[in-house]
């Protein structure tokens, strides 16, 4: 019998067929900007004779110049060292008198001031502007994020680590893209002798990462003197949390957060400029408080490459764009998004 069987596997054959895919690649993308042609930037800053009421600017373009031609979302801090970055620079004797020092008039000194006080930073009011142009040129969006309403200390310092080291998102650049910030600074009217000759350094530091597939959704201010302001709402909670898979087969996505109106039909849209046109992503009904959450996984059949995600009132809205306009009632991105449908 053990013969019989060895026989049998030995004389048996089957049917068959071998392919093979020769040559597959996986390749790690790239993550690589510039600001103002230098790389690394080695720039540097001065804002000079500043005065209560007077405002001078740091302007600066961040170009997109990864060889992979990847998106990329943008981040910026500024960094001031508690210890080291402010100083008296020329004291006078206003400020020495306000200081509650006493003035030497020939030694041009101060002598035991008990309230001294260079730390400027909380005098700096601060706008920060973005506009953000794709590989050809063409200006694809852009925002107001602070519009001197806020001292730098305000924006910049972490009260939870008592540093500078909270970082402000300015938006996502396109492949090949780039982004002009626009930085004013403006001393305060209402700041007095104290800051007087006094001096503040402080480093300006840009970060880009690569897109992870989350963005904020907010109750934008659309106008201001009847210009298009697209202001981000500071002051409030109506806002929402979109986040999603950047490269998957689906859209597979979670948005939490509160709609501008309570029991209310929202609808999750997007396209490259939702008023004329875009895709449904979902719709919910905001709960009583005006909570609202959505969640699925979605085929689109279709790339969603730096475009804009609105959450708007379902009855202003069809796949052919918006059928009315009532921009207090909507959330708006505040950074374009980017996803990759690998099912295509």
């Amino acid at each position: 019998m053990l013969v019989a069987a060895a026989s049998v596997g030995i004389t048996a054959s089957y049917f068959s067929d071998t392919e093979k895919s020769v040559g597959n690649t996986l390749s790690v993308g790239t993550i690589d900007i510039s600001i103002n042609d230098q790389n690394p930037w080695s720039q540097q800053f001065a804002l000079k004779d500043m005065k209560p009421g007077y405002t001078d600017y740091i302007n600066f373009e961040v170009q997109n110049a990864g060889p992979s031609a990847n998106p990329v979302d943008v981040y910026k801090r500024i960094i001031i060292d508690p210890l080291t970055a402010f100083s008296t620079g020329v004291q006078t004797e206003p400020e020495c008198i306000e200081e509650n020092g006493t003035w030497d008039n020939a030694a041009k000194t101060c002598s035991t001031p008990t309230a001294e006080d260079n730390q400027i930073d909380k005098a700096i009011k601060y706008d920060l502007i973005v506009h953000v142009f794709d590989a050809t040129g063409t200006e694809v969006w852009w925002q107001t994020i602070y519009d001197d309403e806020v001292s730098i200390k305000d924006v910049y310092y972490n009260p939870d680590t008592s540093a500078y080291d909270h970082y402000v998102y300015l938006g996502l650049i396109p492949a090949g893209g780039k982004m002009k910030v626009e930085q004013s600074y403006k001393m305060a009217e209402e700041t007095t002798n104290w800051a007087q000759g006094d001096i503040m350094t402080f480093d300006i530091e840009v970060k880009a990462e690569q897109v992870k597939g989350k963005v904020v959704l907010d109750n934008k201010i659309e106008k201001k003197d009847d210009a298009y302001y697209w202001k981000i709402t500071q002051a409030d909670d109506i806002q929402g949390i979109l986040t999603f898979v950047p490269k998957n087969p689906t859209f597979d996505f979670d948005f939490e957060g509160y709609a501008p109106s309570a029991s209310t039909s929202y609808t999750l849209v997007v396209g490259t400029d939702p008023w004329f046109s875009g895709k449904t992503i979902d719709t919910a009904v905001s709960g009583a408080d005006g909570s609202i959450t959505l969640n699925g996984d979605v085929e689109l059949s279709t790339d969603l490459k730096d475009k804009k995600v609105w959450l708007v009132l379902t009855a202003d809205w069809n796949e052919a764009g918006m059928t009315a306009w009532n921009p207090t009632q909507y959330l708006f991105e505040t950074g374009l998004i980017w996803y990759d449908d690998t099912n295509l």
